[in-house]
């Protein structure tokens, strides 16, 4: 890949990150779309979940509802609750996605030793920051506007 065509997709990754505000992924909204909307842009998946797809730039799994309060949230079987997107390449740094972290919480991952997290309940994402600072993929949430929806426990 040329200097060129490396920097410009950096740049539309970077976009994708920060003008969309991380609230959607590919128009998929958690609490929004529904299994058939994910199957509309993607197609049937072949996986055994049926709920992931390996695409040329990512993998994508989709955490759809069991049913209503099934996975915590008051809404339909087969809508979609959680997205995890995971970068294959051209992952940005943190550090130069100039994100204001007084927005989010930062989680130290207990189980991989070096993944840290940082979740932004507020918009409604998690970006997932491998040591050395590389966004190596990011979850999208219902955002807490949503809250009248989780059910209680």
């Amino acid at each position: 890949m040329s200097t060129g065509n490396l920097t410009l997709t950096i740049l539309i990754l970077l976009f994708d990150f920060q003008l969309i505000d991380l609230k959607e992924w590919r128009g998929i909204i958690p609490l929004h779309s529904t299994k058939a909307d994910v199957e509309r842009l993607l197609g049937t998946s072949t996986s055994p979940c049926d709920c992931s797809y390996s695409l040329e730039d990512v993998t994508v799994h989709f955490v759809y509802s069991l049913g209503e309060c099934e996975n915590g949230w008051r809404v339909p079987k087969d809508t979609v609750v959680r997205i995890s997107v995971s970068l294959k390449n051209n992952r940005p740094k943190f550090s130069e996605m100039n994100i204001d972290l007084s927005q989010y919480e930062k989680i130290e991952d207990k189980e991989l030793p070096g993944i840290l997290y940082y979740k932004n309940e507020t918009a409604g994402h998690m970006l997932v920051v491998k040591h050395g600072g590389e966004v190596t993929g990011i979850d999208y949430i219902p955002s807490t506007k949503y809250k009248h929806l989780r059910c209680q426990r």
